[in-house]
């Protein structure tokens, strides 16, 4: 459901817990004077096949009941795009599958988080900035999702990448910053 347009900055801080790292809970408008922004990054292609992994095996148990194809598509077309751009698309609701301005507005939106993590490159840059952030005592960032296994569906490589290519852009754009922010928490 969407956040009522009313709702303030205070509002949200009074709604969310304190720590929050997930781009559902993206605020319209970013409230960067009260909340830090961060969400982790990876490859959107591998992250639409385990999207993909995780419905069918959440399926194969009878928990999605009509919601798999909807939930299918949007995992499977440039989430992170209309991830992003969803709350900042002038409060109204985009399409399942984001288009070129969309893209603009969630490198807008993500330029603009305090901090990005990638699991899958620089551990030890990522170490730095949750230490930064103040979780010092992590020593390795956990991964529990499974790998699709041999009954999962065949996927065409190519074919996910096409679907994804505004998330591939935006991808590109995150490492980038995550180069800068890595050279920055290095010194």
């Amino acid at each position: 459901e969407d956040r009522p347009s009313w709702q303030s900055c205070e509002d949200l801080d009074g709604a969310l817990p304190e720590f929050v790292m997930d781009e559902n809970f993206l605020d319209y408008p970013l409230c960067m004077q009260q909340r830090i922004y961060s969400t982790l990054i990876r490859d959107p292609v591998d992250r639409a096949v385990s999207h993909r992994a995780h419905l069918n095996k959440f399926d194969a148990q009878g928990k999605l009941g009509d919601s798999y194809n909807k939930r299918l598509d949007l995992g499977l077309y440039n989430y992170f795009s209309w991830a992003l751009s969803a709350g900042m698309n002038n409060g109204s609701k985009i399409s399942v599958v984001p288009e070129l301005d969309n893209l603009k507005i969630a490198m807008d939106t993500i330029s603009r988080f305090d901090f990005l993590l990638d699991l899958f490159h620089n551990s030890t840059c990522n170490m730095k900035i949750l230490e930064f952030m103040g979780f010092s005592n992590v020593t390795k960032l956990p991964n529990e999702n499974e790998k699709p296994g041999e009954n999962s569906e065949p996927f065409d490589r190519k074919k996910l990448e096409d679907f994804n290519l505004l998330d591939r852009k935006l991808y590109e754009y995150a490492l980038r910053i995550t180069y800068v922010d890595c050279d920055f928490f290095s010194k």
